[in-house]
């Protein structure tokens, strides 16, 4: 047989210049080192060691067999012309999936199309940025390795010898890499930043979360059209109220809602059983703004449109005259924020100051001047607690005037270090906080603030960032990415023990109004009251999911699942439906509307961080000047 008539020197001749191989292997190496980064930067925050290197290569097989598709069609011809519209597809593909993997690497930090096209403009920036890199030898060699990988993409597609054989192989090969993908992601860990594994392919497709509605007037008509029910208060004489919103608590950390073996709140599980405790109280948001929002307004946090490309997490959610603290102070009740880390990020202290707070207070206070500091500026959680005890005991002049103080604490916050021994595991830090609610509520004990008619409730402000682990799945099913505990110690009307009743952080506000109020008040018949003596479940939870972030997940209490696909004028209702379905998902939209889309700041927030060390998050921390005050939606 003729030399040149051989397959194998056909095989081998492609290779001439090596492109295939620079193009092939360089991709190979960038999947493996964006596994890793992936992997070391949230492994510790989901208490799991390798978890995140199989799901990525699972879904970045995905655009390998899409490349190897595009680059067997390459092959196939030999015009330069036909090359010229395959090229128009690999290289900017090639170019996007390493921009990804160097901004990540840098800012932690995916790439959105939209956002390149936003600082495409943004010369000085991306010069600035490039300078940065340049003092990092690591981050140099990976900017140099994805450029030589550009190139051999571009020798490969314009010089690469055309070889139908070859290109027949490099479509069987596929085969296997889709059935590796197909198996692999559906054992994706159940995580709340499932975005990180996805492909850059993958998250740029688009989300109704940021679809716009066309035409708002139909729905604004329809919010008071849904159905209320009065609701007796019970004008009840309370003292003092402390409301402790604990970082990223959630059920699977009390024995006494999902048992375990790790003991991570032994004093909180025995305080839960001591006094009363919800079994199924959820969450209505998945990070700490979405808790306080829901708490502290009765709002349902539902993004904004953009919310997630904005630090401006409260925008649209200020300046709300019919907030808890509003209507604590309307009962006499002076009204305290205090948080142990910084009240500048996502602009929290602006946000509680316009929502009626009269004092709000900070990690800056000079009590704190000896705590160390750390993430985000916070000082641990055993000297927030006691602050508020010297706080407290500085009352004097105003020891007649009952009080709501809430506390936001930080400690337990991923990634989870324990802020005195600086362990990373979970169950440590846990314990650390628990032992110093203990401390906290010892010393409250003493001062006489139960005896004196007190309330102390204790809640999380989110479930954790952790996966969702499968003692939870089998437990809770899908409602356990909202699963959160609630403790109510005192004297709040209800029964000692365990309450099953469905509850939620939205309707604290409620809860608080059957306590406290003379009258009879009136809320969304779909909505509970689960403090005093005549509480009523939640006919369902609205939960905006963090996973799925175009979503609302909706639970009933017969354990059955709806949901909310947002998509501008295209939102549905998909799975089970209450009766007002189609009201609520009016006042949704008139919600959403009247919010206005969010500042889209985000990457240019992460820029200026990253890269200028005269730059402080207080310069996105603008207050509020409360111009607009925002109606409840009653959904």
């Amino acid at each position: 047989m003729p030399l040149k008539n051989n397959k194998t020197i056909k095989l081998l001749s492609i290779f001439k210049g090596m492109w295939f191989v620079l193009f092939f292997v360089g991709l190979i190496f960038g999947v493996g080192y964006r596994s890793y980064i992936v992997n070391h930067t949230h492994s510790l925050s989901a208490g799991c060691s390798w978890c995140f290197i199989a799901p990525v290569w699972a879904h970045d097989l995905l655009f390998l067999a899409i490349v190897l598709i595009l680059s067997a069609f390459v092959l196939f011809f030999k015009s330069s012309k036909l090359r010229l519209l395959w090229a128009f597809f690999i290289i900017p593909a090639v170019v996007f999936f390493w921009l990804d993997i160097i901004i990540y690497k840098t800012l932690n930090y995916r790439v959105y199309l939209n956002d390149v096209i936003l600082f495409s403009r943004e010369t000085n920036a991306i010069y600035t940025f490039i300078q940065a890199l340049k003092f990092s030898p690591k981050d140099l060699a990976l900017v140099i390795f994805g450029v030589v990988n550009i190139f051999a993409a571009i020798g490969f597609v314009f010089f690469a010898r055309r070889s139908v054989f070859f290109g027949r192989l490099l479509i069987y090969l596929t085969i296997p890499i889709g059935v590796i993908f197909l198996f692999f992601t559906k054992k994706d860990p159940d995580y709340i930043f499932n975005d990180t594994v996805m492909n850059f392919m993958e998250i740029n497709y688009p989300s109704g979360v940021d679809k716009e509605y066309l035409d708002n007037k139909k729905n604004i008509g329809k919010i008071d059209s849904i159905k209320k029910i009065g609701i007796d208060g019970e004008n009840t004489s309370r003292n003092n109220v402390i409301l402790l919103v604990i970082e990223s608590l959630s059920a699977y950390h009390l024995e006494t809602l999902l048992p375990n073996q790790k003991k991570y709140t032994p004093f909180l599980d025995n305080l839960a059983k001591q006094n009363s405790y919800f079994s199924n109280f959820f969450a209505n948001g998945f990070t700490t703004d979405g808790g306080l929002i829901s708490l502290l307004t009765g709002r349902n946090p539902v993004p904004s449109i953009g919310r997630y490309k904005s630090v401006d997490a409260f925008q649209g959610f200020d300046c709300i005259d019919d907030s808890l603290p509003q209507f604590m102070k309307s009962k006499g009740y002076k009204t305290n924020f205090f948080s142990n880390s910084s009240l500048e990020f996502t602009n929290l202290g602006g946000w509680t100051k316009s929502i009626g707070f009269d004092y709000v207070e900070g990690p800056n206070n000079n009590f704190y001047k000896e705590w160390e500091k750390g993430l985000f500026g916070a000082v641990e959680d055993r000297a927030l607690f006691l602050r508020l005890l010297n706080w407290m005991d500085g009352r004097e002049e105003t020891a007649n005037e009952p009080y709501m103080a809430v506390l936001m604490t930080h400690s337990t916050h991923p990634p989870f270090v324990d802020p005195v021994t600086k362990s990373n595991i979970e169950t440590e830090v846990y314990q650390y906080m628990d032992k110093s609610v203990e401390q906290f509520f010892n010393e409250l004990t003493k001062r006489g603030f139960f005896t004196q008619g007190g309330i102390l409730l204790i809640t999380g402000d989110h479930r954790a960032y952790t996966p969702i682990s499968h003692l939870e799945r089998i437990s809770f099913g899908e409602t356990a990415r909202a699963r959160i505990p609630f403790i109510a110690v005192g004297d709040a009307g209800i029964d000692k023990g365990k309450i099953e009743t469905y509850a939620q952080q939205v309707d604290l506000i409620n809860s608080m109004k059957a306590l406290l109020n003379e009258n009879k008040f009136l809320i969304p018949a779909h909505r509970g009251v689960f403090l005093g003596k005549t509480p009523r479940p939640a006919e369902f939870i609205l939960h905006a999911s963090g996973k799925d972030r175009d979503q609302i997940k909706v639970f009933f209490p017969e354990g059955e699942l709806g949901n909310i696909k947002l998509n501008g004028n295209e939102t549905v209702w998909q799975g089970r439906k209450p009766p007002e379905s189609e009201n609520i998902l009016h006042a949704i939209a008139a919600d959403r509307t009247s919010r206005g889309p969010a500042t889209v700041n985000y990457v240019d927030y992460l820029y200026k961080v990253t890269f200028d060390t005269t730059y402080g998050a207080g310069k996105f921390a603008t207050g509020s000047n409360c111009t607009k005050n925002y109606s409840n939606p009653n959904y």
